[in-house]
């Protein structure tokens, strides 16, 4: 898992156990539609990359 990934999960833990009643609030759902906007960018690059790399070698043969 990426270094950024670790740094999110551990912020997102730290800050529920600190402030869970701004977690819980607005806030929270900010902070969640940021990081799911994240995980879903870094599905769809993964996706991306797969696919390039399947094409290309289904097209080299």
């Amino acid at each position: 898992m990426p270094l950024y990934k670790w740094f999110v999960i551990i912020t997102s833990v730290v800050v529920t156990l600190i402030y869970p009643e701004y977690v819980f609030g607005a806030i929270g759902i900010l902070f969640l539609v940021i990081i799911l906007l994240l995980v879903v960018i870094d599905v769809v690059a993964d996706v991306y990359i797969i696919v390039a790399v399947f094409l290309q070698r289904f097209r080299d043969k």
